[in-house]
């Protein structure tokens, strides 16, 4: 027992000793004087059924992305959307899918890979259909702030920001080109490929217990992104109609 508390507290030393709770995104109410014209109505989020893809290589896997993940992404887009929209009367409907959320996490560094397929619909009608992707890679460190929790909030956010800033685009009649920051945003999956690492190593690290010594060695694992970027794209017209 006192040689896995060791071994958990050397972990939280080497930055990855968080369950993965994402950090919250924040989108103050823009101050121009450009009214958005629409609201949204109703913001739905699905995943398909693979969508969350966790792998670790010297740490817990912790933090796979999860309904909770889905209730604050999606509470995030809606608030950052219509606190800019408070007089509007009118509204449109936002349906997102996530195809995939690939985490690989060591005790000392993240990646992920996200892919996003969603749309605007107006009354019925598609006036945006896109599949865009985010990813993000840092280290992970505690002492800097930098847990898997604050990780996960950066994915979180590209995919956030994305969204908000195409809605209020079209709200706005374009007048508006990007409202907030978007970034690690990607428009091909051979972009956001190319913009990650191939793989990830962990660090070994000497510790001590009841006299003695031990060593937890590294290991490397393949962030393999480029085989998760396949996906069945959704026909929104098809399945708003069904529905």
């Amino acid at each position: 027992m006192r040689k896995v508390i060791a071994l958990t507290g050397l972990m939280l030393l080497a930055g990855c000793g968080v369950t993965g709770t994402a950090s919250k995104s924040a989108y103050p109410k823009l101050t121009n004087d450009i009214a958005l014209t629409k609201r949204v109505g109703n913001l739905t989020v699905a995943t398909g059924e693979s969508a969350s893809d966790n792998a670790s290589h010297g740490a817990f896997n912790w933090g796979a992305f999860s309904d909770e993940d889905v209730v604050a992404i999606k509470t995030a887009a809606l608030d950052a959307i219509n606190n800019n929209a408070a007089a509007a009367k009118d509204s449109f409907n936002i349906h997102v899918k996530i195809h995939k959320y690939a985490q690989v996490i060591t005790n000392a560094s993240y990646a992920s890979f996200v892919i996003v397929d969603w749309c605007i619909e107006d009354d019925g009608v598609i006036v945006l259909d896109e599949v865009f992707y985010a990813g993000h890679s840092d280290e992970l460190h505690l002492l800097k702030g930098k847990s898997l929790g604050w990780a996960k909030g950066v994915t979180h956010n590209a995919v956030v920001s994305r969204l908000v800033n195409q809605a209020i685009s079209y709200s706005s009649n374009k007048a508006i080109a990007k409202a907030y920051p978007e970034n690690h945003v990607f428009e091909t999956a051979d972009q956001a490929v190319a913009a990650l690492p191939k793989s990830l190593t962990s660090v070994g690290a000497f510790g001590a217990v009841s006299g003695g010594f031990y060593y937890v060695g590294s290991s490397t694992g393949q962030t393999d992104f480029q085989s998760k970027s396949v996906y069945e794209k959704v026909d929104w017209a098809k399945q708003l109609k069904a529905q």
